[in-house]
């Protein structure tokens, strides 16, 4: 399989610790059993290839079981994995009742929601889960892995084209795009730079906005998602718990994404899922503490070790979910 240029930048950053998948449908996995240094942390991945402790497959006594699945953000980029909110959740659940709590993370950089609900039918669900909880983030809905649908990628593509603002001509725009999604991604984080900066607010045109369309195949994509992930869930009597993170860098009172996240929470409650948008739990506080690496320090949005603990902290408090 020929990857593109956005997994050979994870590849490059992963280097020693992920390949790609013998199964097509599913772009990169963690290699079992190693160990790489990344954003400054130290990253093992167990023999199950996860990025966890090792836990047995079969459910052992009274065990309540939870997975967790996700991409980048659950996973726990630029923070130690006992910073991340999966463990941080198990180790107060464990800490705080009599009863054994283990939660199991399939958290893996780039996955979107076809990816997670694919993980969760071959590998996850085996786990007999109690609870699913999957962390959605805005970027969820886009497809440029060789798997993906030829509809799929260019509606992928389409969304980060139009939105591509770095102060250059138009024609050497359009011949940078048709080569690197990585450099539209760049575009985007311009854009979100003169936002914060009051020069310019964003609007429509929003990378994320466009992916969320309701006509798009993007948007569809994650539709089927749920439809799938719910009728794992319920054949396997499992709940499931869609937690919306908030982007980060669009944080404010008036935050532009507000409808995004309710059109994600509407299509949860559609298929019985519970639900719960973190962004009332973020939105106060200063957005840079909630940065892996603020601007000024080589931008990196993703979530802190402050985040992982009011994500953490927050879901614990939603007594009814676990």
């Amino acid at each position: 399989m020929q990857i593109n240029s956005k997994e050979r930048n994870l590849v490059d950053t992963l280097s020693e610790c992920v390949r790609e998948s013998n199964n097509e449908n599913m772009g990169l996995e963690f290699i079992p059993n190693s160990e790489c240094t990344f954003k400054g942390t130290q990253v093992k991945i167990n023999s199950q290839g996860l990025r966890d402790y090792d836990y047995k497959l079969e459910k052992q006594g009274n065990i309540f079981r939870i997975v967790t699945l996700g991409d980048s953000y659950t996973f726990g980029w630029g923070v130690e994995l006992n910073e991340s909110y999966p463990k941080l959740i198990e180790s107060s659940l464990n800490e705080n009742s009599d009863k054994k709590h283990e939660i199991i993370n399939f958290g893996t950089p780039s996955h979107n929601t076809m990816q997670e609900a694919r993980l969760l039918e071959i590998k996850a669900i085996a786990y007999k889960p109690d609870l699913i909880i999957i962390g959605y983030t805005s970027g969820d809905p886009e497809c440029y892995w060789k798997f993906c649908s030829d509809e799929l990628k260019a509606a992928t593509y389409d969304a980060y084209k139009k939105r591509f603002s770095v102060p250059t001509d138009q024609i050497t725009k359009e011949r940078l795009l048709q080569h690197s999604l990585f450099l539209t991604f760049i575009s985007n984080k311009y854009d979100i730079i003169l936002h914060r900066l009051n020069i310019r607010r964003m609007d429509d045109n929003n990378v994320i906005i466009k992916l969320h369309y309701k006509n798009s195949a993007t948007w569809k994509s994650v539709q089927e998602s749920f439809r799938k992930i719910s009728k794992i869930a319920k054949e396997n009597n499992a709940e499931v718990l869609i937690v919306v993170f908030p982007e980060i860098d669009f944080l404010s009172s008036d935050y532009i994404l507000s409808d995004v996240s309710k059109q994600v929470i509407e299509e949860a409650d559609k298929n019985g899922f519970n639900t719960l948008d973190l962004f009332p739990y973020f939105v106060e506080e200063e957005p840079r503490s909630l940065m892996v690496t603020p601007s000024d320090d080589g931008h990196d949005g993703h979530p802190s070790a402050k985040a992982h603990k009011i994500a953490a902290d927050t879901i614990l408090s939603k007594k009814k979910f676990i």
